[in-house]
């Protein structure tokens, strides 16, 4: 090669180096303000990246410990989104629309829907349900008007069913799967945990297997690892509801995995050492990148997976290649991820032993493989 062109090479390789680490950074997210409760969980961020959402410990003027939703951005830091009166204990935000503006979750076991102009409302569920019955926003489409859930029938908190809901229709019961015959006793379950981008995908769980619904199919299971038993759940959905994350079974363990209609139910694997466990919690919006946690000697531990680079340690990959310091920081949980898979949110352990929730910027997948093809050209044209 010319030197000429080996220099432009260089130059190249540098400016990616430079961009790529310039744009990682970590932070811990804080908790709510006033309150002396040193608890909080990032649950969800937001397809843009700009809004963080989830749950944190507070001492209610009566003394009583509650856990409050919360919006965290960057320019207002935590806010309480909660409405709990004196005497409740929790609320908690599971999900956030693609630019921030509408949040889902649980308050005080009811379903709610969040907007800045009309506060924390419950969404209404099924008619055959009573004030005592319990039920969950888990998720929301990327405009903020679909919701995927569970509510409850009648006056228990069994009888589950999956549910998607709008504002125009109401809730919409998803079905169940065939129950198993070792559960019959309990009668058919069914949850809804994931939505795709436009609503017409919902992803969850039904007599412990995975599913995958559509207006079209309704409810179909996607089965399990090789050597489970149908104990697979459905955690995370990508944009456009071809590629489903979870937790499956194997002869090994409770394990991570990643399906596709091609593949079907792949493993992800997990970190050396302690029980053979990994959970995948959230994906990307294309399905390249999942974020999860896996058991080790240690602990539980965060973790960062391509199909390249296999499952990684979320912390390891922060310190040593883009060398960011997380002294004292102990990341056990990886829950939500941007669209781009550039933002990563979850919880652990602050260097004063506290819980809380944190927020990772990581540079892009792309810019990552162009830093590591540049640099194999570089070293061929000696």
């Amino acid at each position: 090669m010319h030197k000429k062109a080996i220099r432009l090479t260089a130059a190249i390789i540098i400016l990616v180096q430079t961009s790529c680490f310039s744009a990682a950074s970590f932070q811990g997210i804080g908790y709510l303000p006033g309150s002396v409760v040193r608890f909080s969980s990032a649950e969800a961020i937001s397809a843009d990246g700009s809004t963080i959402v989830g749950g944190a410990g507070y001492i209610s003027t009566s003394n009583k410990l509650q856990f409050h939703a919360f919006r965290w951005t960057s320019n207002s830091g935590m806010t309480d989104i909660s409405d709990l009166p004196e005497d409740a204990y929790s609320c908690f935000a599971s999900d956030v629309s693609g630019d921030g503006s509408v949040i889902v979750g649980i308050n005080e076991n009811k379903a709610f829907i969040w907007t800045s102009a009309n506060g924390t409302t419950h969404i209404e569920t099924y008619p055959d349900s009573s004030e005592s019955s319990s039920s969950i926003a888990c998720d929301i489409s990327f405009d903020g008007t679909i919701v995927a859930g569970t509510a409850a029938h009648g006056t228990s908190y069994n009888n589950l069913e999956a549910f998607r809901w709008t504002a125009e229709e109401g809730i919409t019961g998803l079905g169940f799967l065939p129950n198993r015959p070792d559960n019959l006793q309990y009668g058919p379950e069914s949850r809804a945990k994931a939505i795709s981008y436009d609503g017409s995908v919902i992803a969850g769980c039904s007599n412990f297997q995975a599913f995958r619904w559509t207006t079209e199919t309704g409810m179909v299971g996607i089965g399990d690892l090789q050597g489970g038993d149908f104990d697979s759940y459905a955690e995370d959905i990508s944009a456009d509801g071809s590629v489903i994350i979870g937790t499956g079974t194997s002869d090994l363990g409770a394990e991570a995995f990643r399906w596709t209609q091609e593949t079907g139910i792949v493993g992800l694997g997990d970190f050396e050492g302690g029980d053979f466990e990994s959970h995948a919690y959230a994906v990307s919006a294309d399905g390249s990148i999942i974020i999860g946690t896996s058991v080790t000697d240690f602990d539980y531990e965060a973790f960062y997976w391509t199909a390249e680079t296999g499952m990684l340690k979320l912390k390891d990959l922060l310190t040593e290649k883009y060398a960011l310091d997380l002294s004292g920081w102990r990341l056990t949980d990886a829950y939500g991820i941007s669209a781009d898979g550039t933002k990563i949110v979850g919880y652990g352990f602050n260097p004063q032993g506290f819980e809380e929730g944190w927020i990772v910027t990581i540079p892009e997948p792309a810019t990552i493989l162009l830093l590591t093809l540049g640099g194999l050209v570089f070293r061929k044209s000696f």
